[in-house]
C-alpha cells in the first residue's frame, strides 16, 4: 500500500607522440595492413571526464574553461591492450616513483601534470615495445581513472609520416614521450576514511544542475575517489520526465557504503519537462536502461533541490514521477500534473472530492483548497493525507484528521501542526503518522497497542499530532503506519543513517527487535539488523490487518520481513508462526530490489529488473499472478507485455503501482475491485494488472 519507505567510445583516431632521440635498434617490421582503433577519452574525446584534459603532444590544446586543481595526487599506468583487458604493465610513474626514475609533477605556470615516459623503460628493467602493438596511457587518482589515451607503436619515423593523419602521430619506440595533462575542480573527489561527515559539492553546469554529496562517517574503509559526472544515457532510455540536465553517473560504479550517503541534486526549473509540476520531482536510478524510484526521495521546489539517499554509486536524475497508494477499498495517485485524484470507496468521503457516499471506478480530482498542491499523498483504511508542497499536512475520510476533532471531512481538512513542515506520512486505520523537516516524527489517532509511538498507552485518543518518543539522537527520515484493514497496531520508521525503529503491538514480532515478550512497545526500539545486511535499511514497511508484520529492503537489495506468518506473508517458505527478528524471504536466485510494501495480508517488491514479486494471501488477485492461489513465496506479477516498474504499494486486498516502461508514470492496479478501487472503470476483480484511467 502507502507505506514503503525509503532510504565508449565513439570516435576514434591515431595517437602522435614524438619524442627526442630514436633508438638505433628500433623494429624495422612493417605495421600491419589493417588500421587499428585508437580511442582517447577526456573532456574532450569521446565523452570523457568534462574536468579532465590531454595536452599537447597527445592532443591539440584543448578550450579548458575549469579551474585548474594542483591538489591531486594522480598517477598514469601504461599497459598494453588486448581486447578489454589491459596487461601486462609496461610502466607506471606517480608523484614519489616511477619507471626510469620519472615522477608526475605539477607544472603550475602551465596549469598541468607532466611525466616523461622514456619508452625504453619498462617496470622490470630495459624494453622493447612491440611493432603494430597497441598500449594504453591511463591517468587514476585513488584508483579511479580519469581518463586514457591510445597509442600504436610503429616502426620508423618514416612509417609514422606515413600513416600521419589530422596532427595525430603513431608512436616509435625508443622516443621519450611528455604525458601531459589537466585536472579541474570537480573531476575527482578523493575521501578519506572518517569519523565525521565528509561533503563533496560538484560545480553548476550550464544547465544549472550540480551535485552534493554528504557522506557519513564509517561510511568508507579505505581513501576511494569518487567521481559525479554528466551522464552519456544509453540509447533508448526514457527522458520524457527526466529534468534536463540533471542525469549524473555517480563513480566508480558500484562502488557501496557501509552507510547512506545523502544525495542533494540541484535542478534549474527552466529544464523542467512541458506540463510537469515541479512538486513531483523524485531523485531516480538507472538499472538495466530503465528509471527506478529511489525510496524516500523529495523535493524542496523553494531551493529547487531533489533529495534522497544512495548505498551504492550507479547513474542518477532528476524525473517528474506520478505515484499511487492503495489503501482498503480506495486508492489515491498524483499525476505529473501535480493533480492529486482517488478512487474506489467513499462511503466517508476518503475520495476527497466533496462527496459522501457511494463509489467512483474512476480517479476524481480532490478538492485541495485554492492554491495547495500535494507532493506526497497516502491512503489507509478509510482516510487519506497528503503533504502539501509548503509542508502543511491535510487529511479527509473518516474521523481522527489531526484537526483537532473527530470529525469526518469530505474534503482536505488541516492538520494542526503550528510551526511544523511536514515532509512524508502515513496513514493506518486508526492512526497516522508523519516525519518533519528537522526529522521529528509525529503520530495521532488511538493509542491502544502504543501505535502512536509517545511512550505510553494510558491517552486512547489523541486528535492532533504528538512527538514520537525516539530514542535520544534518533531522527526520522520516513514513516510507516501498519493496520491497514484492523486496528493500526504498530508502526515503523527509518533514520538517515539506515536504521529502523518500531513500536505499539508486538505480540507476534512486528516490532522485530527480537522479543514478543513485550506484547506492546509504546515507543520506539530498534530493528535487529539482519547478520546479511549489518548496515542497515533503505526502505522499511508496516502492514497487516489483524495481525501485524513488517518488511524490509537491506543495502544489498534483498528484502527481509518479520512478525506473523499465518498467510505467508514473511514470504519464507512456511505458512505459520511469528518471527521477531528480519528473516529473507525466499527470493529467486540472483534477484535484487529496489523497495518493498507491506500490505493487509500480503506483500510486493520490485526487482531491480523492473518486475514486481508478491508473496502471502491472494484471496482476490493482489498476488497479481493470475491466480487466487495463496503463496508463501514471492510469485512474478504478470505484467502486460513490455510493461516493468519502478514502485509499488500494497494495500489491503488489492495493490498498484508506477510503470517505467514502456509508458513512464502510467498506474496499473489489480486484485479486488468490489469498490471500484483498481481505477479502470469496472467494479471486477482482475488477477493481473490494468492501467488505471489517467489521473488528472
Amino acid at each position: 500500500m502507502h507505506r514503503s519507505i525509503p532510504m565508449v567510445a565513439t570516435a576514434v583516431a591515431s595517437l602522435a607522440m614524438v619524442g627526442c632521440a630514436e633508438r638505433a635498434n628500433a623494429p624495422t617490421a612493417l605495421r600491419p595492413p589493417a588500421a587499428p582503433s585508437f580511442e582517447i577519452r577526456d573532456g574532450a574525446h569521446n565523452g570523457g571526464n568534462p574536468h579532465f584534459y590531454f595536452r599537447p603532444p597527445i592532443v591539440a590544446s584543448p578550450n579548458a574553461t575549469g579551474s585548474f586543481d594542483a591538489t591531486q595526487a594522480p598517477s598514469v599506468t601504461v599497459c598494453q591492450l588486448a581486447g578489454s583487458d589491459c596487461a601486462p604493465v609496461v610502466a607506471q610513474f606517480s608523484p614519489t616513483s616511477g619507471t626510469g626514475s620519472a615522477l608526475v609533477r605539477v607544472d603550475a605556470a602551465n596549469q598541468l601534470y607532466i611525466v616523461n615516459w622514456q619508452t625504453d623503460q619498462c617496470v622490470t628493467g630495459p624494453c622493447t615495445l612491440s611493432s603494430g602493438n597497441v598500449y594504453r596511457i591511463r591517468v587514476l587518482v585513488a584508483g579511479t581513472e580519469l581518463g586514457h589515451a591510445d597509442i600504436q607503436v610503429v616502426a620508423s619515423q618514416q612509417e609514422a609520416k606515413n600513416v600521419n593523419t589530422g596532427g595525430f602521430f603513431p608512436l616509435v619506440d625508443g622516443r621519450t614521450v611528455p604525458v601531459k595533462f589537466r585536472i579541474e575542480q570537480g573531476a575527482v573527489f578523493v575521501v578519506a576514511p572518517s569519523t565525521q561527515p565528509v561533503m563533496i559539492q560538484t560545480p553548476v553546469t550550464d544547465a544549472g544542475s550540480s551535485v552534493r554529496l554528504v557522506i557519513p562517517g564509517g561510511a568508507l574503509s579505505q581513501p576511494t575517489a569518487l567521481t559525479v559526472l554528466p551522464a552519456m544515457l544509453p540509447s533508448g532510455t526514457g527522458t520524457t520526465a527526466l529534468v534536463g540536465g540533471t542525469a549524473y553517473d555517480f563513480g566508480p560504479t558500484g562502488t557501496m557504503f557501509a552507510s547512506p550517503v545523502a544525495v542533494m541534486m540541484q535542478y534549474s526549473p527552466a529544464q523542467l519537462p512541458g506540463g510537469m509540476a515541479e512538486s513531483t520531482l523524485r531523485l531516480f536510478t538507472l538499472m538495466n536502461g530503465r528509471w527506478f524510484l529511489v525510496p524516500g526521495s523529495r523535493v524542496n521546489t523553494a531551493t529547487h533541490m531533489v533529495m534522497g539517499t544512495t548505498s551504492h554509486f550507479s547513474t542518477y536524475g532528476v524525473l517528474a514521477s506520478a505515484s499511487v497508494s492503495a489503501g482498503d477499498g480506495f486508492s489515491c495517485g498524483v499525476g505529473t500534473s501535480g493533480a492529486t485524484a482517488c478512487w474506489g470507496d467513499n462511503g466517508v468521503g476518503q475520495l476527497g472530492n466533496g462527496t459522501t457516499g457511494g463509489i467512483g471506478t474512476t480517479p476524481t480530482a480532490v478538492s485541495a483548497p485554492p492554491g495547495i498542491g500535494f507532493s506526497v499523498v497516502n491512503a489507509g483504511s478509510a482516510r487519506a493525507c497528503g503533504v502539501a508542497v509548503n509542508g502543511r499536512a491535510y487529511c479527509w475520510g473518516g474521523g481522527i484528521l489531526g484537526d483537532g476533532t473527530t470529525d469526518a471531512s469530505s474534503t482536505p481538512t488541516l492538520v494542526a501542526a503550528p510551526g511544523v513542515a511536514f515532509v512524508t506520512l502515513d496513514v493506518g486505520q486508526s492512526a497516522s503518522c508523519a516525519a518533519d523537516t528537522g526529522g521529528t516524527g509525529y503520530c495521532w489517532g488511538t493509542n491502544i497497542a502504543g501505535e502512536l509511538g509517545i511512550g505510553s498507552v494510558a491517552g486512547v485518543l489523541f486528535t492532533t499530532p504528538q512527538p514520537i518518543a525516539a530514542p535520544s539522537g534518533v531522527s526520522f527520515s520516513a514513516v510507516s503506519v501498519g493496520g491497514v484493514i484492523s486496528d493500526s497496531g504498530h508502526a515503523c520508521a527509518l533514520t538517515p543513517n539506515g536504521g529502523a525503529y518500531c513500536w505499539g503491538w508486538n505480540a507476534e514480532g512486528a516490532v522485530g527487535n527480537g522479543s514478543s515478550g513485550n506484547y506492546i512497545e509504546p515507543a520506539p526500539v530498534a530493528v535487529g539488523l539482519p547478520v546479511t545486511d549489518s548496515a542497515g535499511f533503505s526502505v522499511v514497511s508496516a502492514g497487516g490487518g489483524f495481525a501485524q508484520f513488517s518488511c524490509g529492503v537491506g543495502l544489498s537489495g534483498a528484502v527481509y520481513c518479520w512478525g506473523t506468518n499465518f498467510s505467508g506473508q514473511l514470504g519464507t517458505g512456511p505458512v505459520g508462526g511469528n518471527s521477531s527478528l528480519p528473516v529473507p524471504i525466499a527470493a529467486p536466485a540472483g534477484v535484487t530490489f529496489t523497495t518493498v510494501s507491506a500490505g493487509g495480508f500480503h506483500a510486493c517488491a520490485v526487482a531491480t529488473t523492473g518486475s514486481v514479486y508478491c508473496w502471502g494471501s491472494n484471496s482476490n488477485g493482489q498476488l497479481g499472478d493470475g491466480t487466487t492461489i495463496d503463496s508463501p513465496t514471492p510469485v512474478l506479477v504478470s505484467a502486460p507485455a513490455g510493461v516493468s516498474f519502478s514502485s509499488v504499494s500494497a494495500g489491503g486486498f488489492h495493490t498498484c503501482a508506477i510503470a517505467n516502461a514502456p509508458a513512464l508514470n502510467t498506474a496499473y492496479c489489480w486484485g479486488a475491485n468490489s469498490s471500484g478501487q483498481l481505477g479502470n472503470g469496472t467494479t471486477v476483480d482482475q488477477l493481473t494488472p490494468v492501467a488505471v484511467s489517467t489521473i488528472p
